[in-house]
């Protein structure tokens, strides 16, 4: 079992010790995930809340949706810890589900349209 500080296989299958710029990728990497749910959680879903669901029921709305993200990501979250640490691929046992997540978010991201138009963010 390999520490915070090992990362990745070296010679003899033995983990090696994180370089500086592994620091510098992992953080990087949780800085983009909290920008993207800061700006999902507090700037993205109150204003489709109130384009899309009457005054009325705004706020019941807006808090069924983040229950109801807060519940997906309570059972989410350590069922991929438990595949995350039973993965034996070659490539890693993180590397595969982070590529994975990634690439869920970026389709999952790409019908939103962008602000005032009808063309979709990825189009050129």
């Amino acid at each position: 079992m390999t520490s915070i500080t090992e990362v990745g296989a070296g010679p003899e299958g033995r983990p090696r010790a994180m370089r500086w710029y592994d620091y510098v990728t992992v953080n990087l990497f949780w800085l983009g995930l909290n920008i993207r749910n800061t700006a999902v959680g507090g700037v993205f879903m109150p204003y489709l809340v109130a384009a899309f669901v009457a005054p009325d029921v705004k706020n019941t709305a807006l808090s069924t949706m983040r229950t109801v993200g807060l519940i997906v990501a309570m059972l989410v979250q350590p069922a991929v810890g438990l595949l995350s640490d039973r993965n034996t691929s070659r490539f890693g046992r993180r590397r595969p589900l982070s590529l994975s997540a990634s690439c869920l978010t970026w389709f999952s991201w790409r019908p939103l349209p962008c602000p005032g138009t009808i063309c979709h963010c990825s189009s050129p």
